[in-house]
This record gives structure tokens, sequence and C-alpha cells, in this order.
């Protein structure tokens, strides 16, 4: 059901990401009224080199409608 997609900088630990992961997959089910055990959430490290060509592009490819809060921005 519900899969929530995280990229980030590298250089977070194994249980740093499972607790994000963990928390937004907790919030996520409690409003969305989606049992917790139907989410997949997945964290994939991305250097900052490849920042711009492998999240930044496909993402304005995909439509900027899809992204309800974007870093920098005030929503």
């Amino acid at each position: 059901m519900p899969f929530i997609s995280i990229k980030a900088w590298p250089g977070r630990t194994e249980e740093t990401k499972r607790e994000v992961a963990e928390k937004i997959a907790l919030a996520a089910s409690e409003i969305m009224k989606v049992p917790l055990e139907k989410f997949t959430v997945g964290f994939e490290d991305v250097p900052e080199e490849r920042w711009e060509t492998d999240v930044v592009k496909p993402l304005v490819i995909a439509k900027e409608k899809t992204i309800y809060i974007k870093a920098g921005k005030k929503t």
C-alpha cells in the first residue's frame, strides 16, 4: 500500500535511518488511517555530487505538483 521514499545525503547511522522511517510511517499511518504494517519506507543515501541529477531533476520531470513541502520554502 503506501510507499514512502526518503533520499538524503550520506552520513546517518542505520539506527537513525530506521528511527526516521518508523516515525514517518507512524505519523502517516495515523493521519491516513491505514494500518502501520501496510507501509513500506525506503531510505536512500545520495551523495551531494549526484543530488541534482539523481533527486532534483527527476522531481521536476515528475511535476512539481506532487511535492508538498520543498526545502528552503515556507509552506
